[in-house]
């Protein structure tokens, strides 16, 4: 969707870090410096009926929270020019914990790291009512610096906000809690 060297909003593409259901996610820098880089996620253009919708709610999800095991929201517009609705979020650089696994088996101190910050993420996000439904591996980034992110709120759900669809179970099947399943 977007190439290197392209301006959107006050941001510059570098590169694509990746793409899914919804949008696509590039890594960014500032138009007026190179030393202030983020997350640009755009929302697809062909998505479903209810796919802005949808977006707009990441959007606000994530605006709404402010945990240090929770990727922050720097910016949320929309460039007229292309029609796009973007997101630009704090960069969490690192790997995934799905990466990490590839690696082996984890001690019990490595594994205390990054679960206890990421339930105290999820705990602050559902105080809030904010219920991320996509919790798996590949949403988990450990950070360079050794800090842990939790990722994609692309489905995440508002307690009060209104269903968007009627039908089906958004999330990832290996990884969906059971009461999907009642």
């Amino acid at each position: 969707m977007l190439r290197a060297g392209e301006r959107i909003g006050d941001w510059i593409v570098e590169k694509p870090l990746g793409e899914g259901g919804m949008g696509a996610v590039y890594r960014v820098h500032s138009a007026l410096t190179q030393r202030l880089s983020a997350a640009l996620k755009v929302m697809k253009p062909s998505g479903g009926a209810d796919s802005r919708q949808r977006f707009v709610r990441e959007a606000e999800a994530l605006a709404a929270l402010r945990h240090p095991a929770v990727v922050r929201v720097m910016e949320f517009a929309e460039d007229d020019a292309r029609g796009l609705v973007y997101l630009v979020m704090e960069l969490a650089m690192g790997e995934t914990l799905r990466q990490r696994f590839n690696r082996g088996p984890m001690e019990l101190r490595e594994a205390l790291g990054i679960f206890t910050p990421l339930a105290r993420g999820l705990d602050h996000a559902h105080s809030h009512g904010v219920f991320h439904r996509d919790i798996k591996p590949s949403n988990i980034v450990i950070c360079d610096d050794g800090t842990v992110r939790l990722v994609d709120f692309g489905i995440a759900a508002a307690h009060n906000a209104e269903p968007l669809t009627n039908t089906g179970q958004l999330g990832t099947l290996a990884y969906l809690p059971p009461e999907v399943f009642k």
